[in-house]
């Protein structure tokens, strides 16, 4: 799949009134421009609840949004990256996870799960990681770390199985509708189950250090 270059500016004015998907409310107050294939689309910032989310979206068919890299799926490869990420980020989620589930042997569905390398860290502390990944390419790879992985979108997921804990890690701003995507996941869970939800942050350190490296993954596609 040919990579998309994204451009990223910050732009500041009132724009044609959209809904949040969040919130339902209405906003005209536009902070960032994104251009992608010639199409401008423009970031809001929702009055109500601060959330940010992108209009129109660039990437209306769903099959477009499946990412088939690998490097920036495992942070380029970079030991230093990954063992922060593993120390400042992961490690803190499960402590958290299990004492609130108290256990370590939940079940778990990671969605989006990319090439399973952070499933594989969940799997190591005695959880048991199933995967969520709609790219060939990256599901492959999570397989040969030994994580089952279904194959599909969010929002073709089918079946009843029933999970202790989903994790939607930076997939939530790729959703035309996260409402509807998280009550269909939020009827999912265990009793007593948790949703944990990861979502990036435009103002972080990330985006500005490596601006339009991060900006794909940093917005609402």
């Amino acid at each position: 799949m040919t990579q998309l270059e994204p451009n990223f500016e910050k732009f500041s004015h009132s724009g044609s009134s959209e809904r949040c998907p969040s919130c339902g409310s209405i906003s005209s107050d536009v902070i960032f421009i994104y251009s992608l294939r010639d199409q401008a689309s423009y970031i809001y910032r929702c009055n109500s609840c601060a959330l940010e989310f992108l209009r129109p979206l660039p990437l209306s068919q769903i099959d477009e949004r499946q990412m088939d890299s690998i490097d920036d799926a495992e942070l380029f490869h970079s030991e230093l990256f990954q063992s922060l990420h593993k120390k400042l980020i992961i490690a803190p989620e499960i402590s958290s996870v299990q004492k609130l589930l108290g256990r370590t042997d939940f079940t778990m569905l990671d969605v989006g799960c990319g090439t399973g390398w952070i499933s594989r860290i969940w799997a190591d502390t005695g959880a048991h990681v199933t995967g969520l990944e709609p790219s060939t390419v990256r599901a492959a790879v999570a397989r040969e770390r030994g994580i089952r992985v279904l194959s599909c979108y969010a929002e073709e997921l089918e079946g009843s199985e029933m999970y202790d804990l989903i994790v939607l890690r930076h997939v939530v701003e790729h959703l035309e509708d996260p409402k509807a995507i998280l009550r269909s996941f939020v009827s999912r869970l265990n009793p007593d189950g948790l949703l944990l939800v990861v979502v990036p942050n435009i103002d972080c350190i990330g985006r500005k250090m490596f601006s339009g490296l991060d900006v794909g993954l940093a917005v609402a596609l």
